[in-house]
Formats: structure tokens, sequence, C-alpha cells
């Protein structure tokens, strides 16, 4: 079975090209055209890795290096508020210092997740933003 064969299988079983799928089927249909694009480059095991691992990366607007904290990397969104502008999560107050605002995520025991000033974690850099911690809560 061919890369494109196993993606559309597995879509269909997700009801990805469904109608009344994901954005009215429109999701299978974009994952189905990335899967070609990347079938047809013919990468072998180890460059697939990698450029599925870069890619992955990429489309999540997360940086594929470590944040340096450098003045390029801040854009002034507010008075004494700034963003990074390769990692939008990472802000920089003015008297507070930089900080992650979604290092912490809290599940609900129903399983919904939300976050809160409490999500905040400092950040040091060089920075890897890494998965947020997960805190269980009633």
């Amino acid at each position: 079975m061919t890369l494109e064969e196993h993606a559309k299988k597995e879509l269909e079983m997700i009801g990805a090209f469904d109608k009344d799928g994901p954005y009215d089927g429109m999701v299978g249909e974009a994952a189905l055209q990335l899967i070609k694009v990347f079938a047809s480059q013919g990468h072998s095991g180890m460059s697939a890795s990698l450029v599925s691992d870069i890619f992955s990366k990429l489309s999540q607007y997360l940086p594929l290096s470590p944040l340096t904290g450098s003045e390029e990397e801040w854009e002034k969104v507010a008075p004494n508020l700034y963003q990074n502008r390769r990692c939008s999560h990472i802000f920089k107050e003015n008297g507070v210092g930089a900080y992650n605002s979604e290092g912490r995520v809290f599940r609900e025991k129903n399983g919904n997740t939300y976050l809160s000033q409490n999500s905040r974690i400092p950040v040091i850099f060089p920075h890897w933003p890494k998965k947020p911690e997960i805190i269980d809560v009633d």
C-alpha cells in the first residue's frame, strides 16, 4: 500500500472527507493534498522523518532553533508588553520578564482545558518552547 493509499484509508475511517465531518470534508482533502506532495518527493526513511518533523513545527508556528530573546525577536503589542515574533505564546513585560503564556494547561474532569494567569511560566534564554504541563483540576 502506498503512503497516499494509507492516508486516504485512515482519513476515511475518521470521516475526514464527509460533508458532516471537520470543515465539511475539507480537512481530509487538505491533508491528502499534503500527503501527495510529500509522497511525490521520494523521501527515504531518514529524510522523511526530518522533513515531517520540520514541517510539523513550521505549520504550528514553532521555531526551529532556540529563541534568543534578542531585541529583533520582539514586537510591542501594548504599553510595556512585547510578543515574541518567532513563538507567539512567549511574552515579555517590563518589570516582569519573559514568560510562556501557555506553560501550564488546566484540565477539568470532563476533559475541557483552559489557560489562566497561572498558566504562565518564566522563560530564560536561550529557550526551546516545550509542550505545556497539563494540570488536572476539580
